[in-house]
């Protein structure tokens, strides 16, 4: 069947998207190796303490001079509340506080920067043990979302191979994870609860568009002849669903990425870990349903025709 020429063939340009993918997850996993991950107090431990302070605060020099004298690695994360204006600091450090190592925390505060009049709002501990659990809990949940997906589609989509189906769809999916993993990593963004959320909701938005690519196969499948090629009906699926997709995606992008520019105004850092990952994450879904699920069904399905047929 010759493809229609307004149509895009996908297919023919496969192994592009296949090498690129290839290619961002090589990346990602060597700066993973050099760089590290950074995960954060509620998945590793440790303690963190809020302060409110006046004025305008650098925050590299208060990080050094914790860092120095705690003997021990900080992170000082600024926020400001987008209603009273009112600025504080959310300090990080990897290992649970005395009450004696917190007044100490206050007086290099208070000696060092006493024009920022900082005033501690509120401390908590986080178990080590108890993070760590959280953090393996979470990776179980996602691990049983990516199977029941895969049981859903092959179920689903039974009259075209679901297992298959389920499993190039899962192959996408993990591809998401990947990406938004390396968004985090490269941007520098601890690993978090936002990680958590942004994975969940790309994995819900992507499997949504593949469905609906899928659903759109199943019923070309009845409706073009049996002899039509795979590559010719899973184009011609694409193309018909194309607009749909790319037209949600954006509207999309565009929401959250109000939503970030916002966060940058007011210097939220903890949406700004939100949505720029999420934004990447969605463009990464639309990415990995047109160019990895779909048309790396069409190859399992293309050879598993070529067997049956010399058989």
């Amino acid at each position: 069947m010759k493809i229609n020429k307004k149509q895009i063939d996908f297919m023919a340009i496969k192994k592009y998207p296949f090498l690129l993918s290839i290619f961002l997850v090589l990346i990602i996993a060597a700066v993973t190796f050099t760089r590290g991950v950074d995960l954060d107090i509620q998945f590793k431990g440790g303690s963190l303490l809020t302060y409110s302070y006046q004025g305008t605060l650098n925050k590299e020099p208060l990080q050094k001079k914790l860092a120095d004298e705690m003997k021990t690695s900080v992170t000082i994360q600024q926020t400001s509340d987008v209603k009273t204006k009112a600025e504080s600091i959310i300090i990080a450090l990897p290992n649970s506080l005395t009450s004696q190592e917190v007044e100490n925390i206050n007086k290099i505060l208070n000696n060092n920067f006493k024009e920022n009049n900082f005033q501690n709002v509120a401390i908590s501990n986080i178990n080590p043990t108890m993070g760590h659990e959280f953090f393996v809990k979470c990776l179980v949940a996602m691990g049983l979302v990516l199977i029941f997906m895969i049981l859903f589609i092959a179920f689903r989509f039974r009259k075209i191979g679901g297992v298959l189906g389920g499993f190039t769809a899962v192959v996408a999916l993990v591809h998401d994870v990947i990406m938004i993993f390396g968004a985090f990593v490269l941007l520098k963004f601890s690993i978090n609860d936002n990680f958590i959320a942004v994975v969940l909701t790309i994995i819900g938005y992507s499997i949504n568009d593949t469905i609906v690519i899928y659903d759109r196969i199943r019923e070309n499948k009845e409706l073009m002849p049996a002899e039509t090629p795979v590559y010719d009906l899973v184009n011609k699926s694409i193309n018909q669903s194309l607009k749909r997709t790319v037209n949600t995606t954006v509207t999309t992008v565009l929401s959250v990425g109000v939503m970030y520019i916002i966060s940058l105004y007011y210097n939220i850092t903890s949406i700004q870990s939100f949505a720029l990952p999420m934004i990447i994450g969605m463009l990464s879904g639309i990415y990995s349903t047109i160019f990895i699920a779909t048309p790396l069904w069409a190859v399992f399905q293309n050879k598993r025709q070529k067997r049956s047929g010399k058989k």
